[in-house]
C-alpha cells in the first residue's frame, strides 16, 4: 500500500530494508514538519537559554575582575567574567534608571518611543516589542525578577513575561509565581526573605521550572541602589574603618554576587551551562552627589558605589555615567579570559538573542549580534559609532574618539589615551569634533522629539559638569543631614523652594482644646539620638463635624484623639491643600501646592483598566477619552518629608491608603523603608 507521505513505489511483498526505508522516509517528514511548526528554528531543546542579569547604580569599579579597587568582593562574577568576556568599553543607553531599561529590553534607543528620563509616560515603551515578547513567539518560557520600573507591576505579563516575581524592597512584591516554582494566584508576595535573596530564589526556581525548554530570564537586582538595605549577614563580610555607604553597597553587591553563584549552580545541577549565554551589567554609572557624603539613614545621596577611575556619575554622559561593568559567558562556545575592548552597548543583547533563538535579523533594532566577534569569526569593532542623548546632554563615541554636549558646552576626548575625560581637544582637533557633531545632530533627528537637547541644561548638571569636566571646585554642601544626603540624578532633579519667609501671621491660630493648658506642652524625653520621632496620621473623607473634638455632634466617641489633642493642640482654621485625595497627599508629602506637583485630580484612584487606558492601552470604549494627564502619579523628581527625614538619619514607612501612583511611583521610590499598602489598588 502506498504511503500519502511517500513518493516511493508500492511494494507487493515489502522487505525488511523496504520497511526500514520507509520508516526513514516518514520520520524525516515528521521531523520536517515539527521543525516548521516551530518557524523553522530548530527543536526547542536544541535552542540556547538567555539569562541577563541587570544591576542598579551599580559603579564600574565594583567588580573584582575590574582589577580597580581592593575592597570589593565578587568570586562567584569573577569567575563569570574568567570563564567569557569581561567587557572593558561596556554601555548602557542612558544615565538613569528608567531610559537605560527600555533601550536594553528593546534592543532601540529608548530616545527613538519617547522614553527620555525618568517620570515620562511609558506609552511609547508599551507600544514596542521587548526581547521577551520575541522570544515567547520563538517557542522560550520567558520571565523576571526584580525591579521592573516601567510600569506597574500587574502589566509585566503584558511585555511577554509570562513568570513575574516583581520584587525590588523587603516589602510585599508581585509575583504570579512561587520560590517553588509553583503557579500562583497573581497579587502580592510575602517572602521574607532578603530582596536580593527573594530575586536569587526566584531565578532559581525558574530555571527549575523551564529546564526542559528553552528560556528567557530577565534578573533585575535594585542593588546597590538606595535606600541600602543590607541584613547583618552580609555587613559583617565587610568589617573595618570606611564610610557606613561604602559598606552597605559592598554587602549588597556580595549579595547579588552569592545570588550568581547560586544561578550559576543552578544551571549547573540541570546541565545548562552549556546551553546558557549570559549577561551581566550595570543600568548606569554610581550617584556619588560630588562629595561622596556618608549620609545617614542609607536614602538618596550616595550609594557607595564608585565609577573609578572614570570621570563623571549617574545623571552625566561623561564615561562614569554610562560605562558600566559588562561581562558576557556561555561556557563552551565563547572562549574564555578574554578582554575585549571595543565598545559595546545593552542594545546588542536583543540583537544577540535574535540570532541565539535563530530568528531574522529586524533592520529597526540599533544593537549588533556579538556573537561572531565574541567567538573570534568576525575582526574589528560590532559599532561603527554609538550615540546618546539625555535632556540637555548628548554625546557620540566613533572609535577613540568621543564628541560630548551639555547645554552650550562642548568637549572631545581621546578615550584610548585619556578614559578618565581630563584633556578636552576641542581646539587641538576642531575638524574632528565638528564631524563628529554633525554625525551626532543628524543620529538626534531621528529621535522623539527630535534635537541635540530636549530641556535647558538644569543648574545642578552645570555645577556637575564645573566639577567633573571643567575642574572647578565646588564647595561640600553645609552639615544640613538633608543637604548632604542630596538628591536622585537627572529628571529627579529639580529646585526645592525653601522655608517661606513671609512675615505675616498664619491664618489660623491654633486653639486650646477644653480643659488643655494654654501654655505649650513640657516636651517628653528624646529618643535615642537627640532627634523627636514623626507620625503622622492621615483620615480619609474625614469631615469637620466627625470626631468629637468641636463638639458639633453627640454621636461620634473618639477618646483617644481627644486625648491626644488635649496633650497637644487643636486648629480650628486648618485647610488641606485641596477638596480631593492625590492633590492633598502630594502636597502633604511635598510642601508644594497642587499647582506646583500638576496633581490636581484624584484620577489616581481610578481601576487599574482606567489607568490602562489612559496610557492608550485596550479597555472598554468608555474608558478611552480618560487623558494620561488625569492620571495622578507623585514623580521622583520631587523631594519629600520622608527623603528629608530619611537623609537626617530616620527611619520611615508608610501604612496604608498611598493614591499617588504605582511602581516606579510607590512609597519606596519617595523615601520609605517600608511600605505596608491597603490592597487592591496604588
Amino acid at each position: 500500500m502506498t504511503s500519502r507521505l511517500s513518493p516511493l513505489p508500492p511494494a507487493k511483498h515489502p522487505t525488511g530494508m523496504d520497511t526500514m526505508k520507509r520508516y526513514v522516509v516518514l520520520s524525516a517528514l515528521v521531523i520536517s514538519l515539527v521543525i516548521a511548526a516551530l518557524g523553522g528554528h530548530g527543536l526547542a531543546s536544541d535552542r540556547p537559554n538567555l539569562l541577563v542579569i541587570f544591576t542598579d547604580d551599580h559603579g564600574y569599579a565594583d567588580l573584582g575582575c575590574q582589577g580597580v579597587l581592593d575592597d570589593i568582593r565578587t568570586p562567584h562574577i569573577d569567575r563569570l567574567a574568567s570563564g567569557g568576556v569581561r567587557m572593558t568599553s561596556g554601555y548602557v543607553t542612558a544615565p538613569q534608571c528608567v531610559p537605560s531599561r527600555a533601550g536594553l529590553l528593546t534592543g532601540r534607543y529608548q530616545n527613538r518611543f519617547g522614553v527620555e528620563s525618568n517620570g515620562e509616560a511609558l506609552g511609547g515603551f508599551d507600544a514596542e516589542l521587548t526581547i521577551a515578547e520575541r522570544l515567547k513567539k520563538a517557542g522560550y518560557a520567558t520571565g523576571m525578577t526584580g525591579k521592573w520600573h516601567l510600569g506597574p507591576a500587574p502589566a509585566i505579563a503584558r511585555h511577554g513575561f509570562d513568570d513575574v516575581y516583581s520584587k525590588n524592597a523587603n516589602g510585599p512584591g508581585w509575583a504570579n509565581f512561587d520560590l517553588d516554582g509553583d503557579d500562583r494566584a497573581p497579587g502580592a508576595e510575602s517572602s521574607s526573605l532578603y530582596h536580593i535573596d527573594a530575586c536569587s530564589a526566584a531565578a532559581c526556581a525558574f530555571i527549575e521550572r523551564h529546564r526542559s525548554e528553552p528560556f528567557f530570564f530577565y534578573c533585575a537586582y535594585r542593588a546597590p541602589h538606595v535606600p541600602l538595605d543590607a541584613p547583618p549577614e552580609y555587613l559583617r563580610r565587610f568589617p573595618g574603618a570606611m564610610p557606613e555607604r561604602r559598606r552597605q553597597a559592598l554587602a549588597m553587591i556580595s549579595a547579588v554576587d552569592d545570588g550568581v553563584g547560586r544561578i550559576v549552580a543552578a544551571l549547573r545541577e540541570h546541565g545548562l551551562e552549556e546551553r546558557t549565554l549570559v549577561f551581566f551589567m550595570g543600568d548606569n554609572g554610581a550617584p556619588l552627589k560630588i562629595h561622596k557624603i556618608d549620609a545617614p539613614g542609607g536614602g538618596p545621596g550616595w550609594d557607595g558605589s564608585l565609577n573609578d577611575p572614570l570621570c563623571g556619575e549617574k545623571g552625566m554622559l561623561a564615561e562614569g555615567g554610562i560605562r558600566v561593568p559588562f561581562v558576557v559567558c556561555w561556557k563552551g562556545t565563547i572562549p574564555g579570559g578574554q578582554r575585549y575592548d571595543h565598545p559595546v552597548i545593552s542594545l546588542d543583547v536583543a540583537a544577540t538573542a535574535l540570532a541565539l533563538a535563530g530568528l531574522p535579523e529586524d533592520p529597526r533594532l540599533d544593537g549588533v549580534n556579538l556573537l561572531p566577534y565574541l567567538r573570534g569569526e568576525t575582526q574589528g569593532a560590532p559599532h561603527e559609532a554609538l550615540y546618546w542623548r539625555w535632556i540637555a546632554q548628548s554625546a557620540v563615541r566613533e572609535g577613540r574618539w568621543k564628541y560630548l554636549r551639555g547645554g552650550t558646552r562642548e568637549y572631545l576626548f581621546d578615550l584610548e589615551e585619556d578614559r578618565e575625560e581630563k584633556h578636552n581637544l576641542l581646539a587641538a582637533h576642531p575638524d574632528i569634533a565638528q564631524r563628529l557633531k554633525t554625525k551626532l545632530a543628524r543620529w538626534a533627528g531621528e529621535l522623539d522629539p527630535p534635537g541635540l537637547a530636549t530641556q535647558k541644561m538644569a543648574a545642578v548638571w552645570e555645577r556637575y559638569f564645573d566639577h567633573y569636566l571643567d575642574g572647578k571646585p565646588i564647595a561640600a554642601p553645609s552639615s544640613n543631614p538633608a543637604q548632604a544626603g542630596g538628591r536622585p540624578t537627572g529628571a529627579e532633579e529639580r529646585p526645592i523652594p525653601g522655608p517661606s519667609s513671609d512675615p505675616r501671621p498664619a491664618a489660623g491660630k491654633p486653639a486650646a482644646l477644653e480643659g488643655a493648658s494654654t501654655s505649650p506642652p513640657s516636651p517628653d524625653p528624646s529618643p535615642a539620638g537627640g532627634k523627636p520621632n514623626v507620625v503622622f496620621i492621615l483620615a480619609d473623607d474625614l469631615g469637620w463635624a466627625d470626631t468629637a473634638l468641636y463638639g458639633h455632634t453627640k454621636f461620634y466617641r473618639t477618646p483617644n484623639v481627644e486625648r491626644l489633642a488635649r496633650r497637644g493642640m487643636t486648629f480650628t482654621r486648618a485647610y488641606s491643600a485641596s477638596p480631593l485625595c492625590s492633590p492633598t497627599r502630594a502636597s502633604i508629602l511635598t510642601g508644594l501646592s497642587p499647582a506646583r506637583t500638576g496633581i490636581t485630580t484624584p484620577a489616581c484612584h481610578l481601576p487599574q483598566v482606567v489607568l490602562e487606558a489612559a496610557e492608550g492601552k485596550s479597555a472598554p470604549p468608555a474608558m478611552k477619552a480618560v487623558s494620561p494627564s488625569t492620571v495622578t502619579r507623585l514623580k521622583t523628581e520631587y523631594y519629600t518629608l520622608a527623603e528629608r527625614l530619611q537623609d537626617a538619619g530616620y527611619a520611615t514607612g508608610h501604612f496604608g491608603k498611598w493614591h499617588l501612583g504605582h511602581e516606579p511611583y510607590s512609597p519606596l521610590e519617595h523615601g520609605f523603608d517600608v511600605d505596608v499598602p491597603h490592597w487592591p489598588g496604588p
